[in-house]
């Protein structure tokens, strides 16, 4: 009796196969395995093999990884996708002036996505206040993939005393908020050595911090809604200060 191979298995080994560019030994253990889906009545792989055939070639192998993980509606991770640069040990670049100060960040995906975002400008440090979930927390891990490992990650007190210390150091603190009077990202000039604060998801930054800071700028948004998620703000104003300053 011919062996069975489940759908996500092939999609997995197909994947393995694409994230080490068809390498002879990946390829083959996809290959096999795709051909073991001929003896299989389930009518996703009838579907599958009617459209790509019996054989599985390197010029299909991406489309039928698409083709699988749409049908089984398959939980896609950044490590499933094809890699076509990989990670280095270590970075070429010293760690740049700018700080992110991440204040009652509620979801711990946009933690760890801030996080992963502070590796890839390399920032010299990123400070956590309020109750914003420390990298031991799952979602923060999951999301970060490792890249905690790269940062200086520092947690304030209830009394800002990291904050105030950085603004006596000579650090210019900037919340990115959607508050009146408020400056465009777009016109900010941004010194050098910024500290940039970012708040709750829902209710922002609270008075009493917007009151320490040196300046509030905005992203400018030109639909309906009002403001951008917390991640994707942070990334733009991020980038506004590297264009200025790397």
């Amino acid at each position: 009796m011919p062996k069975q191979v489940s759908l996500k298995k092939v999609w997995h080994l197909c994947n393995n196969s694409l994230n080490h560019n068809h390498e002879p030994s990946h390829f083959a253990k996809a290959k096999e395995a795709y051909a073991l889906l001929r003896h299989s009545q389930n009518t996703l792989v009838q579907s599958l093999l009617s459209k790509f055939g019996n054989d599985l070639l390197e010029s299909n192998i991406e489309n039928i990884c698409v083709f699988i993980e749409h049908s089984l509606q398959l939980p896609v991770k950044d490590s499933d996708f094809n890699i076509t640069t990989r990670d280095l040990q270590k970075s070429k670049n010293d760690p740049c002036s700018l700080i992110f100060y991440l204040y009652n960040i509620r979801s711990g995906f946009n933690i760890g996505s801030m996080i992963r975002l502070s590796d890839g400008f390399n920032i010299r440090e990123v400070i956590l206040s309020g109750y914003t979930a420390t990298p031991e927390n799952m979602h923060v891990k999951r999301t970060s993939l490792g890249a905690e490992n790269n940062i200086v990650i520092n947690k304030d007190d209830d009394d800002l005393t990291h904050l105030k210390r950085l603004k006596n150091d000579g650090y210019h603190v900037v919340a990115l908020e959607t508050v009146k009077n408020s400056e465009s990202v777009l016109d900010y000039k941004f010194p050098e050595r910024t500290v940039l604060i970012v708040g709750n998801e829902r209710k922002g930054l609270p008075q009493t911090l917007l009151n320490i800071v040196d300046s509030v700028v905005h992203i400018p948004m030109f639909g309906v809604k009002n403001s951008l998620n917390v991640v994707s703000a942070l990334s733009m104003c991020s980038y506004e200060w590297v264009k200025q300053w790397r």
